[in-house]
């Protein structure tokens, strides 16, 4: 993976994050922001960690079938 990927989308989030306040503590996270991940490191990142590339593929089956409810991707475990 590119070196400086994960510093640099910990700074943007620092610099650029929304503080959250939920039931479980507070977070920040980045809002209608782009991050760009080389083809090479997001096919590795999916080869490394098996549930991201399961769920993905489910995503995309449900999407290409219609399925439009949100409802219907929570009941597959797929959350955003």
């Amino acid at each position: 993976m590119e070196v400086n990927f994960y510093p640099n989308l910990v700074e943007a989030i620092l610099k650029y994050g929304v503080h959250q306040v939920g039931k479980k503590g507070s977070s920040v996270a980045l809002v209608n922001k782009v991050l760009k991940l080389p083809k090479k490191d997001l096919e590795e990142f999916i080869d490394t960690y098996p549930l991201p590339k399961k769920l993905l593929e489910k995503e995309l089956e449900l999407y290409l079938e219609g399925y439009v409810l949100v409802n219907t991707y929570k009941e597959e475990g797929i959350h955003w």
